[in-house]
């Protein structure tokens, strides 16, 4: 198996097999306009490429990204000497020296700077993006179907849109929303009269219970005494044994 600069893996075999259209096509990209000279310095030399970042740049950069390290960029020939993967053409194909331009900015170092101003410069221009402001005119202009996914990625990272509404506010319009659909899932209201005595039969005033007879109003009763009672039974008792005795 072989392994591209990008970590995927192809079958040796058939990379060799596709190594002749493979190189055909990266010389037409390096045709391209942008792609003719190197994305960092400047001079008419393409020759090698940054995988990792999709541009094209010349032998002398290249070692200047060789030396930052592979965590930072990593450089490939563009002259026959490598074998080429498809996830490494997809990069130069999406990116390339005119959009790097727009996402990493235009500005380009000396080529008589020395090596340690070129790694200076590498390390600002693709880890810190410290020259992206110099190309946010070419970033407005241009469409994003123009740029390549990452880019659009990084600029809808980056914008930081504020919520519409605060996140109580959307909670509480949410809450009222299911209220309303679990009180009336398929109810129509209408606006119907309703007469008092309806509401004197809920809250019980003016009626009394259908289970229960309305009785009429009776003025209080003296309290009987019980003991008078008692001793008018007794009367009558002694009556009617006399009459008892007596016959």
């Amino acid at each position: 198996m072989w392994t591209s600069k990008l970590g995927n893996k192809y079958p040796k075999s058939w990379m060799h097999e596709q190594d002749g259209k493979t190189q055909k096509e990266l010389k037409a990209l390096r045709k391209e306009r942008g792609n003719d000279y190197c994305s960092d310095c400047g001079q008419q030399d393409t020759s090698w490429a940054s995988v990792t970042h999709g541009v094209f740049i010349c032998v002398t950069c290249s070692d200047v990204h060789r030396s930052v390290g592979t965590h930072i960029s990593k450089v490939k020939g563009c002259t026959g000497t490598y074998l080429w993967g498809p996830d490494e053409m997809e990069m130069m194909r999406s990116v390339g020296n005119r959009r790097a331009d727009a996402t990493f900015g235009t500005k380009k170092i000396s080529p008589d700077s020395t090596k340690e101003q070129k790694q200076r410069y590498v390390v600002d221009k693709y880890v810190n993006r410290a020259f992206v402001t110099e190309a946010s005119s070419a970033r407005d202009g241009g469409s994003a179907v123009s740029k390549p996914p990452y880019t659009v990625m990084a600029d809808y990272a980056s914008a930081k849109q504020p919520l519409t509404q605060p996140r109580s506010h959307m909670v509480q319009v949410a809450s009222v929303q299911q209220r309303a659909d679990l009180s009336t899932p398929s109810v129509v209201v209408k606006n119907i009269d309703l007469p008092d005595s309806l509401f004197d039969e809920l809250f019980g005033e003016g009626i009394q219970p259908a289970s229960v007879p309305k009785l009429a109003k009776q003025p209080l009763q003296p309290k009987q005494d019980h003991a008078a009672d008692t001793c008018n039974d007794f009367s009558d008792l002694d009556a009617f044994l006399n009459d008892c005795l007596s016959a």
